[in-house]
């Protein structure tokens, strides 16, 4: 089954007068309630604690520019976190039901460390299990006046309810590794009230994809792209959030929006959703599912880019396929399909380029992107763990530019992206058709490039 947006509708009810009947109390409002602790800061911070952090690193005025009050948040060289009242999972929250939080922020630069308005949950221990980041700032982000940040969290959302969660708090706070955190941040209307739920409440948080000798997983906080690659029981690209899959545009003037990059207050909207396996569709899908096909087929937008993607799940390798079409032209800084973010135990790459030529090379975690042109076919290998894996360009529009890079980034990855559109304008008129298949392997040391070479020629275009 497909979801689809629904349009609005009224529903009218029908009653009968009665002369006899004495008349009724006016039902009470069905506004839902508030449930942030003193929210406005009408109270100073009564409701609020430190953590860490403590009163002389802020201070408590009138909001410039807005009405109300305003938290003026000023670390100087020490981290600061302020946590809302926490809000309890059977009492003021529900587990099946979706609220929508919102904030005004204004940002006025930070010159050391990281800043975010979260929303954290914790156990019944106290200690916090999940970090969901609403808003982030780095030294790179440029000051704004004010603006409101706003998410639904709750089941079928970005930002689903661990069943470990105890508690919820809204937080916001600054990291520095060294601990020195130095910026400034204005925090003012904090709200937490019940949403509707989402058109996909009922999907679980996660789908695990078992089939033949692949293992993956279908991620609902990045907007249901992949996470995990294992083969054979073998970890070869990562599962661990912020190491995004799917497709990402680069704004100018903005950043990354898509995939798993929320940090601008801007996420992909996904607007219909289906899973199949073995050509039946469940809906809901379990969070566990198995067999010889797993479809998952998705259409969503970013801004007036819309997006048309398909990732189906083979015993022996996965095939993607991602359609781009604008409603009205588009600048961007670049496009990014088919992020793979590979374990960095891949120590070594060989690409075969468009004229059949062939390029290699090592990855030496210096945070440069390797490869840097149109490939036929590209493949990553782990001597220690004998294993890699072959991506096969399967269609490409003839008539734009694209090429392959692989980021050598140390501890961390070396992550396949497939490029478009950089610099460029996405045109109406048109969809933009964009297919690959990736296919690992297992092979000694000796023989893994003519290995890959020998997977490369087996993958059928049509397939």
């Amino acid at each position: 089954m497909i979801h689809r947006v629904l349009a609005p509708f009224a529903l009218t009810a029908l009653l009968t007068a009665v002369s006899a009947a004495p008349p009724k109390t006016p039902p009470a409002s069905s506004a839902p309630r508030e449930l942030i602790v003193n929210g406005r800061f009408e109270n100073g911070l009564d409701g609020w604690g430190f953590q860490p952090g403590n009163s002389a690193m802020v201070s408590l005025n009138k909001a410039p520019g807005i009405p109300g009050q305003a938290v003026h948040f000023r670390p100087r060289g020490a981290p600061l976190g302020l946590n809302s009242t926490p809000l309890t999972f059977g009492r003021e929250l529900r587990r099946k039901r979706c609220y929508r939080l919102e904030a005004r922020l204004r940002f006025g630069g930070l010159k050391q460390g990281i800043a975010a308005l979260s929303v954290c949950l914790y156990d019944e221990t106290g200690k916090r299990i999940r970090q969901y980041s609403i808003a982030s700032w780095s030294t790179r982000s440029k000051p704004h006046d004010w603006i409101v940040r706003s998410a639904v969290i709750g089941p079928g959302t970005p930002f689903p309810f661990d069943l470990k969660a105890a508690t919820l708090r809204v937080r916001l706070s600054f990291y520095d590794r060294d601990g020195k955190c130095e910026g400034d941040i204005h925090l003012a209307d904090v709200s937490l009230k019940e949403a509707t739920r989402g058109r996909f409440a009922d999907w679980p948080a996660s789908i695990l994809v078992d089939c033949g000798d692949i293992q993956t997983r279908f991620e609902a906080r990045s907007f249901w792209t992949l996470y995990r690659l294992d083969y054979k029981g073998t970890r070869l690209c990562k599962d661990q959030f912020g190491s995004h899959y799917g497709s990402v545009a680069s704004f100018p003037g903005t950043g990354f929006v898509g995939s798993g990059h929320s940090e601008h207050g801007e996420t992909e909207s996904v607007d219909e959703l289906t899973l199949r396996v073995d050509g039946r569709p469940l809906d809901p899908p379990p969070a566990r599912v198995s067999g010889s096909r797993i479809e998952l087929h998705k259409r969503s937008h970013l801004r007036v880019l819309d997006l048309d993607t398909t990732v189906t799940i083979l015993p022996d390798r996965i095939v993607e396929q991602v359609g781009v079409k604008a409603e009205k032209p588009q600048k961007l800084n670049l496009f990014y399909h088919f992020m793979h973010p590979w374990v960095t135990d891949m120590d070594r790459f060989i690409a075969v380029k468009a004229d059949g030529s062939e390029l290699e090379g090592a990855f030496v975690g210096d945070k440069q992107m390797k490869v840097g042109v149109p490939v036929r076919w590209s493949a990553v290998y782990s001597g220690e763990l004998e294993m890699g894996a072959v991506t096969v360009v399967l269609d490409a529009p003839r008539d734009t530019k694209w090429l392959v890079w692989y980021w050598d980034v140390p501890g961390r990855y070396r992550k396949h992206y497939f490029v478009t559109f950089r610099n460029e304008t996405v045109p109406t008129g048109r969809t933009f058709s964009y297919r690959i298949a990736t296919i690992p392997f297992a092979a000694a040391p000796e023989t893994w490039k003519e290995t890959a070479k020998r997977v490369a020629a087996t993958v059928d275009a049509g397939m």
